[in-house]
């Protein structure tokens, strides 16, 4: 793989932060629904980012895009996944960030300027925007304000981009993800620990409690994985920071090089990311 760019960033001093304003983003997540319904939300991964060795998911309308070449995140999943509190002010409708001492607010809709560490102003740009009633923020700069955070997009062997997050001791700060897949494969029952790659996650299906979404994977291994050899976990997580350990149906058919396959999975309303990780077992 490629190294595009990377930004290391400074030290900061851990501070210890509450949440604000979880009833107005409770208030905007979606009820449940009871009747199914049939839903078409792609969910095109463009730029998976990883995180403590596993990828860190938006499903459906919250899928990241790409804008003048930056990645879109929406922001309050996102600074939930890096270890960072969100919170929402009505009184300007910005959102602030908080991670470990440090602050980017006044975050707002078509504001392409953003304020450090309570006065201190710098550009972000492409400026902020809602879609489909979230707030989406281009990655890179938030991290950037920040200071907390080092970064690097990465090509795989078939110009694939994903975003690599560390903090600034060199470790992932994925936040709020299921502790079984927060450590690493054992490396002497592993025999390849990243053969696929995520390329989408979207929804098709919704019923009371649950949607189902449909995850779409390439075969990156560089060799045919044999059925049932490979192993796969996954976590959601909701906007309570509460996670999930998914159930999913083992691989049963053999993956050529570079060959796609769909599974189909459910997760619980109101999820804000998903983590998956894979690896080829011997």
């Amino acid at each position: 793989m490629r190294l595009i760019h990377r930004l290391g960033i400074g030290s900061a001093i851990l501070a210890l932060l509450s949440t604000t304003a979880a009833v107005e983003h409770d208030a905007a997540a979606a009820p449940a629904v009871k009747a199914k319904q049939v839903i078409a939300f792609p969910g095109k991964q463009v730029m998976p980012i990883i995180m403590k060795g596993n990828y860190v998911l938006f499903p459906g309308q919250q899928a990241p895009y790409l804008k003048s070449g930056k990645l879109m995140v929406p922001a309050w999943g996102f600074a939930m996944a890096i270890g960072s509190i969100p919170a929402y002010r009505t009184v300007n409708k910005s959102v602030i960030i908080y991670s470990h001492g440090e602050s980017v607010g006044n975050i707002r809709a078509g504001q392409k300027w953003a304020v450090f560490e309570g006065d201190l102003g710098f550009g972000i740009e492409p400026a902020p925007e809602l879609v489909g009633g979230r707030m989406f923020v281009p990655a890179t700069p938030i991290l950037s304000g920040l200071k907390y955070y080092q970064w690097s997009v990465m090509l795989n062997q078939l110009n694939q981009k994903k975003l690599i997050i560390n903090d600034k001791t060199f470790f992932s700060p994925l936040d709020g993800s299921d502790p079984a897949v927060t450590e690493p494969f054992p490396v002497e029952t592993t025999v390849h620990p990243d053969p696929l790659y995520p390329l989408a996650l979207g929804q098709n299906a919704q019923t009371e409690g649950t949607d189902t979404y449909q995850l779409e994977l390439q075969n990156l291994s560089g060799q045919v994985i044999q059925a049932g050899q490979t192993e796969l976990q996954l976590s959601a997580v909701n906007h309570d920071r509460k996670w999930t350990r998914l159930s999913v149906s083992p691989i049963t058919k053999k993956l050529a090089k570079s060959e796609k396959l769909t599974l189909s999975i459910k997760l619980p309303q109101n999820t804000e990311y998903v983590t998956f990780r894979a690896r080829i077992t011997k």
